[in-house]
């Protein structure tokens, strides 16, 4: 998806030559998807809003459920933990290997 003024956007997709779709057939696809998507959003936030639970059609939840996943792996401690070794590996830094019940102060590792 490309800007291309305010409220107006661009794709680029092989859509089209993968299954042979005609242009126009590409757009609307591209933008019930698009839309589709949008809506799927609102929802979750009006969710978080008011603080209740909202019903899915059976076609959003595999997308549903991806970004769930996305968020919850985002969570998990020992997903967190890889990212930050794997930040300070890229970065150079030592390898700082613990054993169980030992502590690190944090201020003097800073």
């Amino acid at each position: 998806m490309h800007r291309v003024d305010d409220n107006v956007f661009k794709s680029e997709t092989n859509l089209g030559e993968q299954f042979h779709l005609e242009p126009l057939e590409v757009d609307q696809l591209i933008q019930a998807a698009i839309l589709g998507l949008g809506s799927l959003n609102i929802r979750i936030e009006e969710m978080k809003i008011y603080n209740a639970l909202s019903g899915f059609t059976e076609e959003e939840m595999p997308i549903f459920g991806e970004k769930i996943n996305f968020f919850m792996e985002g969570l998990l401690p020992n997903n967190v933990e890889q990212q930050m070794q794997r930040v300070c590996q890229i970065q150079g830094f030592p390898d700082i290997s613990i054993s169980e019940g030992q502590r690190i102060d944090a201020d003097k590792l800073i």
